[in-house]
């Protein structure tokens, strides 16, 4: 393949002081430009043609093509020689599974659904890759690794964003070219994140109105990681049925504030929270669920919403879930929760 690159005369100088002056062809075909004053003059440009076969590994040649412009113009687009770091040998690194560690009931069981991982290399932006992972990195010897955790924010494949309550993975590599390293990042809750309320895991208590039951142990229909769990159940003469948290709660304005759920459902259902103040309730649908026959995670971001109520004066907050029966349904059906928090800071 021959790339042609058109450059001024003028600028010659410039591909003569490059590493590797011998890629460029010497003997272009001339065009003459006219001639203007000192400051605007134009040059005779070329066409250098470069082959791209006889390229070291160790430098890149960036094309710039360039047609009438001025001298310094054309001087200040003419890159040259750029090399590559680590003569472009890198080493790899390895990512095929994640562990979260929680502490304390607050913060319930370890349940995540990181799907991706954000990495940086001595300060260096690699990008995110979803999991599981296994890409290049440019450096060499010493070598920091800061990983963080991404997320589908509400269960968008396409908002994938770093989860701003889980903490880096930071780690340091004596790394060398080619090697492969593998890396199984821990990620724990950030030491300022707080938790509005106890994990709602229904181990203990269920904080919710009546239309939330909790299951056994051993419910064969949930089939729950984290046994038990809460169901909120659809007759076949039912439209909806909604349960809501039986206390409230509030959120410093300005807060991040997002909420985690386990769910199973074969009936859709939303996911809402009431702001009270001002002597009245606003009612808030955030989120509609479809019908999913195995367990998920979702991480729904409220931060905006809550902090628009928060401006107008709605103080106290809690959550509601409203399972729907579809019109052709004609047997009704469950929706199932786990492990319940709002994380805020």
């Amino acid at each position: 393949m021959r790339l042609h690159i058109v450059l001024c005369r003028c600028a010659a100088n410039v591909i003569k002081s490059c590493a590797r002056p011998e890629l460029f062809c010497s003997t272009p075909d001339a065009v003459r430009c006219p001639q203007g004053n000192d400051t605007q003059r134009l040059c005779d440009f070329h066409i250098f043609r470069i082959r791209l076969q006889s390229l070291s590994r160790k430098y890149v040649i960036q094309p710039v093509k360039i047609c009438i412009v001025t001298l310094p113009l054309a001087l200040a687009a003419l890159y040259g020689c750029k090399p590559m770091p680590n003569e472009g040998v890198p080493f790899y690194l390895r990512i095929d599974s994640v562990l979260l560690v929680t502490a304390g009931d607050s913060q319930g069981v370890s349940s995540h659904l990181i799907s991706d991982v954000w990495v940086e290399a001595n300060a260096t932006n690699l990008g995110a890759y979803e999991l599981p992972a296994y890409f290049p990195v440019l450096e060499e010897n010493e070598v920091r690794m800061v990983i963080s955790a991404g997320v589908k924010q509400s269960g968008q494949a396409g908002v994938r964003v770093v989860y701003p309550f889980y903490d880096t993975d930071t780690f340091t590599l004596q790394a060398e070219r080619t090697k492969v390293y593998n890396r199984v990042p821990v990620f724990r809750y950030k030491p300022l994140a707080r938790f509005a309320f106890r994990c709602e895991d229904f181990t203990l208590v269920n904080d919710y109105t009546s239309a939330m039951n909790t299951t056994s142990f051993f419910d064969s229909a949930a089939q729950a990681p984290y046994p038990p769990c809460g169901v909120i159940s659809v007759s076949p003469t039912d439209s909806n049925v909604l349960a809501s948290q039986v206390f409230t709660y509030s959120f410093p304005t300005g807060s991040e504030v997002w909420l985690e759920l386990d769910h199973k459902n074969n009936v859709p259902f939303w996911v809402g929270y009431y702001a009270k103040g001002n002597g009245t309730v606003v009612t808030n649908r955030v989120l509609f669920v479809n019908p999913r026959n195995t367990w998920n995670k979702l991480y729904v971001k409220l931060s905006e919403s809550i902090n628009s109520m928060n401006v107008q004066g709605y103080k106290e907050f809690n959550l509601f879930f409203e399972a729907l029966k579809p019109a052709h349904n004609t047997a009704g059906g469950h929706v199932y929760l786990d492990n319940i928090k709002i994380v805020y800071y």
